[in-house]
Formats: C-alpha cells, sequence, structure tokens
C-alpha cells in the first residue's frame, strides 16, 4: 500500500490491510497516504492544533505542520477575518495580530486613528 510497515505499527494499522493506505482514519480530508507524505499525524484531525484540520489547512494553503503559517503570533485558526498567509492582510502598516487584538478588522485597508496619527 506504499506505507512503511514501522509507520503503520507505530499509528496501529495493520501493514497486512492493503486499503489503509486510502482510508481517512482522523476524519480531516487526508487520506493516511496523504498524511504519511506530509508527516502530517493520522490519528489527530488537527496536527499542529491550531483550529483548522489538516485537510482544511492544505486546501487553504497553510502549513498543517505550523500553528502559525505566517508568523503573526496569531494560530491559523484565530485568522477568521484575515489571511493566515499574511502578517497584514489589509497592508495597512498594522499587523492583523493588534488589529484583532485592539479590537479593529484586520482585513479593511482603513487604519485606526492611532495608526493613522504614527501613535502606534
Amino acid at each position: 500500500d506504499g506505507l512503511p510497515r514501522w509507520w503503520e505499527q507505530d499509528h496501529v494499522f495493520n501493514d497486512a490491510l492493503a486499503s489503509d493506505a486510502a482510508q481517512d482514519a482522523d476524519h480531516d480530508g487526508r487520506t493516511n497516504a496523504q498524511e504519511f507524505a506530509t508527516q502530517t499525524l493520522p490519528l489527530i484531525k488537527d496536527s499542529d492544533g491550531d483550529g483548522l484540520s489538516d485537510g482544511a489547512e492544505f486546501t487553504a494553503g497553510t502549513n498543517p505542520l505550523n500553528a502559525d503559517t505566517d508568523g503573526d503570533s496569531l494560530n491559523d485558526g484565530e485568522e477568521t477575518t484575515s489571511n493566515p498567509l499574511l502578517a497584514d492582510t489589509d497592508t495597512d502598516g498594522a499587523g492583523d495580530a493588534w488589529e484583532v487584538r485592539t479590537g479593529y478588522t484586520a482585513n479593511s485597508a482603513s487604519r485606526p486613528v492611532e495608526c493613522a496619527l504614527g501613535t502606534l
């Protein structure tokens, strides 16, 4: 089935069962073979613990092994109003993390007054 015996044993799969490579043991939208190829965890739906399943991360283009793909201090799963691939989604000079934590909208280019006045 293309999965090494040691990997199947580590994850409690059956090396004699060829069909387990095509199964999705954790129901994250990724087959066991895909989980092996990308080094994600086949029995844990969200390998990096950021709130997005591994399958959702592959669809979004984020890294399922890095909770904060863009390095802005917000977990990918927290970035519901911003782009988890960009540290400053709206390119207004105020980072997504600051905007989210202070109540501003991270996907709106209108700057907060403090930011526009340069008092950050």
